[in-house]
Formats: structure tokens, C-alpha cells, sequence
């Protein structure tokens, strides 16, 4: 039987994809990313702390810290048990913290919580850290939340309960399927070779910078940008996908391509390298079911040139037997796989994360339609929780030096947001938000509603 509670759990030793990501935080550039929902209505603070605390009882690694145990290896240990404090503001009151947008894990949980309260509307912000949470666990935890909150608010006879979950399962977060017999070892050993070569010594495109405001040295926490998405278009989108034979995604990330090549060319930028996107992949599989929150994610990394781009037919099938192929035949598992050997030598990871090295232009990652399967009631499409409606939720990846712009597009209430985050360092925020525009009508001329 699975349950909630993480009795024994920890000492956790860091799996190599965590140790990149806390390898790799900086100050400027946080291995964090940014959660957003948008309710009608004002949260209870009371129902909603207690709430939070319920919901963090099931995902040890929210709460947990990152120390140095004996032999100077890191591992998660125990948090004190305490959710982290929520800071509670009016709607005006600005997201900041005093340590700036970087969790040091060493010092504090991987988890921070803002609430923005008006007279009938609420904004929560969550902080996720990416070493113990990704994009699909975050979801995950945001729906526990949701349900305990509804539960602290209609009584624990509403109907919905918590989902089980097994935090004994978190021993094996970091298993890779590993294929018996010396010929599979070298063939794997020959494939990890390849792609990390391609990400050590050939860089990408950059996105070429926008304007610099002076006045923006301090932009908002992990700020990022939203472009609603018509249903209409939605639809359009998912047809033209189906017609070709494709999924959505393939169409989302062929577009992108045009999108930064279209960019490029309009400031000026004549670089020839190749446009690469970084698109997270989850390694979840059926003995994660009761996973809580964790990183089970690998990256996989497209490439194209300007004279790939001048089909988009052609583009997007390219795309989709690519994205088949390395879903068919995990060939994400190679990123992490590599990450495991490089965590054999001592140094070399921080050293190789240190260089001023691109690894992709941009980081592109889709939810696909987020929250679908909640056992909340609705109103209508959107979710009810106890006294409030999630009108919209939104967030985006972190980015990396050099890698200057993150996308994160998902699809709830039947609309699509495309969220975009670029570096504060070379783009304003209108350069943010006129870069989410420019995707926007590149999908809408492919649905055949643009020019």
C-alpha cells in the first residue's frame, strides 16, 4: 500500500541530473522556473497555508535541503518539516525575495510561495527549484494543492481526496534503462559520445539581443511574458497537425524555428550556425505512478539551418520522425547518461558548466493540455477549488548564459498561452513580450489566419 509520509527516506544521494542543476544555478541565472495561476475569487490564508502543508507531506523533496555528507558528496537530507513561509500582498505588491531569484539549496528548501489578493481575484507565484522538481511534477504538486485546499474548504466529504503516493519510490528517481550485452554498452557509449561532442565544441545561433532599458536592472522575479492563444487558432493548429499526420508539438516547434530565424534577420543578425532547441523530455514510466515530485527529465536537442527552414512541410515532418525517433528509442536517455560518466570525475561538470558556452539558442518545452485530468469540479472547462476558480495557469523553463530565451506553451480551458521568458541582460520587456508575438502570428499564418 503507498502512502504519504517519507519516514527513513533521506540521506538521498543527488542523481546526476540534479547535480548539473545545482551545479549550474547562478545568481543571474537561477536554475529555477516560474509557476503562475490566475483565480476569480480571494484564497483563504488559512485554508490555503494549511493546505500547503498537507499537500508538501507528499513531496519530500519540495521541503528537503542539500548538504555535504561524509567523502564531500552531496545528498539531499531532511528539511526541518516546515512549508515554506507564503508572502501575502495586495495585487500591486511586487514579487521579490531577499535572497533574489537563486535557491541555494544548502541554505533553504526549492520552493517559494507569493499570494496577490485583490477584493475578488488572486494571484499565487511558485518558485520551483529545477534540482528537485520539473515542469511535469510541478503539475503534479500544483493539483495536490488544489485538492487540498478544495478539501480545507468544502469538508473532507467533498469527495475528492489526495492522490497515493509512494516516496520510497524516490530511491530510484534516477534509474536509466540499460540494455544488457557489450555491443548495446558500446553502441550507447558511441551515441552519448556524439551528442556531447556536438554540445561541447559546435555551438548554435544565439537570439539576437533586443534593447537594453537601463531602467529595467531589476526586473520582476523570474519575469516572463504571456501571449493568449484564440481557441479558434488552437484548433486550427491541432487540424493542421492531424491533416499532415503529426501532433501539435511538431507543429509548435517548427514554427519556433521560423519564429527565431525570422528574429534574427530583423535585428540584423547574419550568423550562419544552426538554430538549437532544447526540448525537456520526461523519462517517466508506469513504476512512477506514484512518483512525488522529482527531475525524471532528459533534454533532447534539434538543429536546423535557414536552408532547412524553406519547406515547412518539409520542416514539420522532419521534426516529427526526429522527435518519434527519439521517443521510440530514448535516445534522450543519452543527455543524462552522459551527465552520469562526466559525474565520475571530480570537477568536471562545474568546470564544464563554468565555460561561456552556448548549448541551444532556445529551450522549448509544451505541457500539451494542462491539468486534463483533474478530479476537481468545473465550472464549465475550469477548475473549481473550495471558493475560488483557476482561470489560467502559466509558466516557463529557466534559462542559461547564452542560451537567451525559454518557451513554455500549454493549453487550458481549450486555450493555448504561449509564455515566454528571454534574458533580462539583452532583451526589455517589450522585447519579451514582441518575440511571444512574433511565434503567435508565425502559428497563425500556419493555420492559414495570417499573413
Amino acid at each position: 500500500m503507498s502512502e504519504r509520509k517519507a519516514g527513513g527516506l533521506f540521506p538521498l544521494p543527488l542523481t546526476p541530473l540534479e547535480y548539473y542543476y545545482v551545479c549550474d544555478n547562478q545568481s543571474d541565472y537561477p536554475t529555477a522556473f516560474p509557476a503562475e495561476l490566475h483565480f476569480s475569487g480571494r484564497l483563504d490564508r488559512d485554508g490555503f497555508e494549511r493546505a500547503l502543508a498537507e499537500a508538501l507531506a507528499g513531496h519530500p523533496m519540495l521541503t528537503a535541503r542539500v548538504e555535504s555528507l561524509t567523502g564531500g558528496l552531496p545528498a539531499w537530507i531532511e528539511g526541518d518539516g516546515c512549508p515554506p513561509p507564503v508572502d501575502w500582498g495586495g495585487p500591486d505588491e511586487p514579487i521579490r525575495h531577499g535572497d533574489g531569484p537563486a535557491i541555494d539549496l544548502r541554505a533553504a528548501a526549492g520552493l517559494r510561495v507569493w499570494v496577490r489578493q485583490s477584493d475578488d481575484a488572486t494571484r499565487l507565484f511558485l518558485h520551483f527549484h529545477h534540482a528537485c522538481c520539473d515542469g511535469w511534477a510541478s503539475l503534479q504538486f500544483i493539483e495536490d494543492l488544489l485538492v487540498a485546499y478544495h478539501r480545507q474548504i468544502e469538508g473532507p466529504r467533498c469527495g475528492v481526496t489526495l492522490r497515493p503516493l509512494d516516496p520510497a519510490g524516490l530511491r530510484n528517481r534516477g534509474r536509466l534503462e540499460v540494455q544488457p550485452g557489450w555491443w548495446a554498452q558500446f553502441r550507447d557509449l558511441w551515441v552519448a559520445a556524439r551528442l556531447w561532442s556536438e554540445l561541447a565544441f559546435r555551438e548554435p545561433v544565439l537570439l539576437a539581443a533586443g534593447r537594453p532599458v537601463l531602467a529595467e536592472t531589476d526586473p520582476p522575479l523570474l519575469d516572463f511574458q504571456t501571449v493568449n492563444v484564440s481557441g479558434e487558432l488552437t484548433a486550427r493548429l491541432r487540424a493542421v497537425a492531424a491533416a499532415a499526420g503529426g501532433t501539435l508539438h511538431e507543429v509548435l516547434l517548427a514554427d519556433l524555428f521560423h519564429s527565431v530565424e525570422q528574429w534574427n534577420l530583423r535585428h540584423g543578425s547574419d550568423d550562419a550556425r544552426p538554430i538549437r532547441i532544447n526540448v525537456p523530455i520526461t523519462i517517466r514510466d508506469r513504476d512512477d505512478r506514484l512518483l512525488p515530485a522529482a527531475n525524471r527529465l532528459t533534454f533532447a536537442f534539434l538543429s536546423r539551418r535557414g536552408r532547412h527552414l524553406a519547406d515547412p512541410e518539409r520542416l514539420r515532418e522532419g521534426i516529427g520522425c526526429e522527435m518519434r525517433a527519439i521517443r521510440q528509442r530514448r535516445l534522450g536517455l543519452y543527455f543524462v547518461g552522459g551527465l552520469g560518466t562526466f559525474c565520475r570525475v571530480p570537477g568536471l561538470i562545474p568546470w564544464f558548466l563554468r565555460r561561456r558556452h552556448s548549448f541551444a539558442t532556445a529551450v522549448f518545452s509544451f505541457g500539451g493540455r494542462v491539468l486534463a485530468r483533474s478530479k476537481l469540479p468545473r465550472a464549465g472547462r475550469r477548475l473549481v477549488a473550495g471558493n475560488v476558480v483557476l482561470e489560467r495557469i502559466t509558466g516557463v523553463p529557466p534559462i542559461r548564459p547564452l542560451t537567451r530565451a525559454a518557451i513554455g506553451v500549454g493549453i487550458y480551458d481549450g486555450q493555448m498561452t504561449i509564455n515566454v521568458r528571454c534574458d533580462p541582460r539583452h532583451f526589455s520587456r517589450g522585447d519579451t513580450l514582441a518575440f511571444a508575438r512574433l511565434y503567435e502570428q508565425r502559428l497563425a499564418f500556419t493555420a492559414g489566419m495570417g499573413r
